[in-house]
């Protein structure tokens, strides 16, 4: 198997990315320690964020990349409340939306509910916000190193053919808003 490794540059300064793979005619370098330097401009350091490739292509075809936001559309019975206390469940579906951020992960995260863990150590996504409020905190967006460690409740893990990219967290901070 082959993996595609590339990079996306974030220039604070510009507030523009550096796609060095896109044509563009720079002299680049980025060190083992992950800071990224313009040869010929004299920038980078601590001016740059980088960001990396996941492998993964959302349902439009668009290269995913670290920092991203990705929205997820789905159709779903929801709650009916009146004054703020649950009556029922709706008898039609509506069209729901989940807001998430595309991260790499090395840590345990409670799923759904205490009864069960899932370690990621890999690309996964944190939910930032949804429509119908579910409680989960992390879904894995691709299969490579996630394992449950102990499973009661159910998981919930993604395709990323079903998601969209609808911005990043550098070009985009306000939909990182509740």
């Amino acid at each position: 198997m082959v993996r595609e490794i590339k990079f996306r540059v974030w220039d604070k300064l510009t507030k523009t990315f550096i796609f060095a793979d896109k044509g563009y005619q720079g002299h680049y370098m980025l060190t083992l320690n992950g800071k990224f330097y313009d040869l010929h401009s004299g920038s980078g350091g601590d001016e740059c964020v980088v960001q990396q490739y996941t492998g993964l292509k959302d349902k439009n075809g668009r290269e995913i990349f670290e920092g991203d936001i990705l929205r997820l559309t789905y159709r779903d019975i929801y709650e009916i409340r009146e004054n703020g206390k649950f009556v029922k469940w709706s008898d039609k579906e509506k069209e729901l939306h989940s807001f998430y951020e595309v991260g790499f992960f090395n840590d345990e995260f409670t799923v759904n509910c205490d009864e069960y863990t899932i370690l990621i150590n890999g690309w996964g996504v944190k939910l930032i916000r949804s429509d119908d409020n579910e409680d989960f905190l992390i879904g894995k967006i691709n299969p490579i190193g996630g394992k449950i460690k102990k499973q009661n409740c159910g998981g919930y893990g993604f395709n990323s053919e079903f998601l969209e990219i609808v911005g990043n967290i550098l070009e985009n901070p306000d939909l990182l808003a509740e």
